[in-house]
């Protein structure tokens, strides 16, 4: 079994744009981009006796779109899709193990870390 963790750090600079048609039916959509995204990833494995370190940078890329349509008074149908793609290299260092002694280490190996995320929902809103 393996334990590990995630972490992304980013700063997004967003376009938000809303498009309106008539009453019953608008949609908006956010574009964002980060141009500096800070990835650090930690692998424990425990079998192997190796901790791997990675800590990466790069960008990310993020769409957000959404649909609202007006059925009737206070009741509304959603639509939202959300995209995220993270790209991001860097250099990993392992640690070797023996009981709990560090016995040997490997350090400055070429990694990346990359993420695509995709969501859709869709659901009714009641409004009172």
């Amino acid at each position: 079994m393996d334990y590990f963790q995630d972490d992304f750090n980013q700063l997004v600079k967003c376009l938000l744009v809303n498009i309106s048609r008539f009453l019953w039916y608008n949609h908006n959509l956010i574009l964002g981009y980060s141009p500096y995204t800070h990835a650090i990833d930690e692998d424990n494995h425990i079998l192997r006796n190796k901790v791997s370190k990675t800590e990466t940078e790069g960008d990310a890329y993020y769409l957000e779109t959404d649909i609202n349509y007006k059925i009737r008074e206070g009741l509304f149908f959603n639509i939202n899709g959300e995209y995220l793609k993270i790209n991001t290299e860097g250099e990993q260092t392992q640690y070797f193990y023996n009981q709990n002694e560090l016995i040997k280490t490997i350090k400055n190996i070429d990694a990346d870390i990359n993420s695509t995320q995709v969501v859709i929902t869709a659901g009714f809103q009641k409004k009172f």
